[in-house]
């Protein structure tokens, strides 16, 4: 026999199927209606195994057809098949027929975990977002080789729809979102489905329902973690509220109960803390010891531990909550500055015409006050109008600002202010001390006279202890210690005294001493003045004697005078009217105006023909003469007065005849 090929191209046949697979198509050359022709199949072996029953042929038609075949058991076939004729001897072909089984999914998954639908699972409040909660298992007992995936299809209640995943192939359930207890009636149900690998997937869901237990996994928290607090130092009192702190726990029932205390930072016991009134959630901060609160002795500064402390049952679970609160005291000015009053000094004696700059004394004083509240500035606050002193605003050391004169002032009255320096400038406090600067007297001031040149004038008919001259002078040294105690004259001519040292007037020595016509006019002396402490000046005194009038004007004319011989003179009628007759002379002995003198005529005959210069004498005709027919002897009587009291007159009296002269023509009658 023959066939159209030996060897059959693989055939592909789907697993658990009984079906024709393939008809072998042979032929046998021999004379068709022999018995040599007559063709028969069979199988001779499967996969090399004789008498296997995975597939059977027909033994006419040579159709082989399959039994139901599992590829998980065997996923292909070899078979051998003889072809036999009819003829004798029988002859025999063999072909090859193999058969590949297309692996069919035939099993769904099934569920190992959870054993039972739905699961159960307790979900403790506290895990971890990321943690595995539960792990679902599926398997197949068939497709072994397959790849199951795992898919979350629904989670109940569906507002929590991404609070589970999974995980594809490790079916790992993870939460995916936080969880809390409330009231003991949170569940979730998460709905799952296995899908295996297959060509035509099959897949199985089931669920696990979890139930959320609670736990105290939430610490109590503060609504800040650091409280910051400024607290005046005074004045507090017990029961004084420093700051109000809240805080909160997510947890419920006692696990979300708590309580406050001070855990650290009040070594001291002076705060207390309580529930603030109607609420369990706030606190105050309170003061319970005021006295110990004390910016300038004491602490400054405090850092207090708050601790809220959850109320679990047991102890091991409670959780605790922590801020702090941290108070800065700021000073309050409360204490007033003192002055030492056993080193300050009330009174400070100086010396005047102390160098400017000079430290004379310190005040100082003190204030318990802390920082800038016990710092202190001195000022001079009064007592200082002209500005002669001035203090260190720092230390409280006076000095000498200006001129100390003991002759302006002997003393002065300061009033030194120390004034803290609080930042509030309304706050101040200060503290005045009256300090008594006593200044002492030098002899700085030599003595002087006024005027230092003294001149005076002196009658030349002064008597015995006339005064001359009173000597004003002056030591402007405050004290009488340095005031002037001597007057030293020194007179060359004499003619002058003082009666003791300690006088300034100085007098006439004797009588008659004086003549201003014959003797100096003009004396200088020298008084030198001296103070207690030997300061000298010398003043100068010059006396200027005046004249007296004590001499008359006496008649004196001279050898060339008409009047020379006999006072009498002789004047021709016809001199001319205004013409000077002569001059009358006189002298005098005193000096000056004293020795001047005016003239004055009286004509005796009562013709008032002559008169006289008032001031040379020169006598001159004032009326015509005439020998003839006229008076022919004149008496006059000249005067001489002094031009100074007490204008004392000297006279005399002078006789005038006229001579003839030829006048007149001749004169003939008819």
């Amino acid at each position: 026999p023959t066939c159209t090929t030996m060897v059959y191209t693989a055939i592909y046949l789907d697993e658990n199927t009984i079906e024709s697979v393939e008809t072998l198509s042979c032929s046998d050359a021999d004379e068709a209606s022999s018995v040599n022709s007559d063709l028969g199949y069979e199988i001779e072996s499967i996969n090399s195994v004789i008498g296997a029953t995975e597939f059977t042929i027909d033994a006419a038609t040579g159709e082989i057809t399959s039994t139901s075949l599992d590829y998980e058991t065997t996923s292909s076939y070899m078979l051998i098949v003889v072809i036999s004729d009819g003829g004798s001897p029988m002859l025999s072909t063999s072909v090859f027929v193999p058969v590949v089984l297309n692996d069919v999914n035939e099993e769904s998954p099934a569920f190992t975990t959870p054993s039972s639908d739905p699961g159960s699972q307790d979900l403790a409040e506290s895990t971890a977002v990321g943690d595995v909660v539960y792990t679902v298992v599926a398997e197949q007992t068939i497709e072994v080789d397959e790849t199951i995936t795992y898919e979350i299809t629904s989670i109940s209640p569906s507002a929590t729809i991404d609070t589970f995943v999974i995980e594809q192939l490790t079916g790992n359930i993870r939460l995916n979102d936080e969880v809390a207890w409330v009231d003991g009636s949170d569940t979730y149900t998460v709905v799952f489905t296995a899908t295996d690998s297959g060509s035509a997937a099959n897949s199985a869901s089931a669920s696990v329902t979890f139930t959320v237990i609670d736990e105290n996994d939430n610490a109590p928290v503060f609504a800040q973690t650091l409280y910051t607090v400024t607290l005046p130092e005074t004045p507090l009192a017990a029961g004084d509220v420093v700051a109000t702190v809240s805080a909160s726990d997510a947890d419920s029932g006692t696990y979300g109960e708590f309580v406050f205390v001070i855990s650290d930072g009040d070594t001291d016991n002076v705060f207390t803390i309580e529930y603030a009134s109607g609420t369990t959630e706030e606190a105050e901060l309170k003061v319970v010891t005021p006295s110990a609160i004390d910016y300038d002795s004491s602490t400054k500064y405090y850092s207090l531990t708050i601790d809220a402390i959850d109320q679990a049952v047991d102890q091991h679970d409670i959780l605790t909550g922590q801020a702090t609160i941290t108070i800065e005291l700021t000073a309050t000015n409360d204490f007033q500055p003192v002055m030492y009053t056993t080193t300050n000094p009330s009174t400070i004696d100086i010396d005047e015409n102390v160098a400017v700059g000079t430290s004379i004394g310190q005040m100082a004083a003190f204030d318990y006050d802390d920082g800038t509240d016990g710092d202190l500035k001195y000022q001079i606050y009064s007592g200082n109008s002209k500005s002669l002193f001035s203090i260190d605003s720092s230390t409280g050391d006076i000095f000498v600002a200006g001129a100390i004169n003991y002759e302006t002032d002997t003393s002065f009255s300061l009033t030194i202010r120390a004034t803290d320096l609080s930042d509030t400038f309304a706050d101040r406090l200060y503290v005045d001390a009256v300090i008594t600067i006593n200044v002492a007297d030098l002899n700085d001031i030599d003595p002087f006279c006024v005027p230092a040149l003294y001149t005076t004038t002196l009658p030349e008919d002064s008597l015995a202890d006339t005064l001359v001259a009173e000597i004003t002078c002056y030591d402007n040294d405050g004290s009488t210690q340095y005031q002037i105690t001597d007057y030293t004259l020194t007179d060359a001519s004499g003619l002058f005294y003082s009666d003791t040292d300690a006088t300034n007037m100085i007098y006439l020595l004797s009588d008659n001493s004086l003549d201003y016509d014959t003797t100096p006019q003009e004396y200088e002396m020298t008084v030198e003045v001296t103070d207690d402490a030997h300061a000298t000046v010398t003043a100068t005194i010059t006396v200027y004697l005046s004249g007296v009038n004590e001499f008359t004007p006496t008649w004196s004319p001279s050898s060339t005078s008409a009047f020379y011989a006999a006072n009498t003179i002789e004047v021709i009628e016809t001199t001319a009217t205004g013409s000077i007759i002569e001059t009358a002379e006189f002298t005098d002995d005193d000096l000056g105006t004293d020795g001047e003198f005016y003239y004055f005529l009286d004509d005796l005959s009562g013709e008032s023909r002559f008169i006289i210069d008032y001031f040379n004498g020169e006598i001159l005709l004032a009326q015509e003469l005439d020998y003839d027919d006229g008076t022919q002897v004149f008496e006059l009587q000249i005067k001489a007065v002094d031009k100074t009291s007490p204008y004392l007159t000297g006279s005399t009296t002078v006789t005038v005849s006229v001579t003839d002269d030829n006048d007149n023509a001749p004169i003939c009658d008819p």
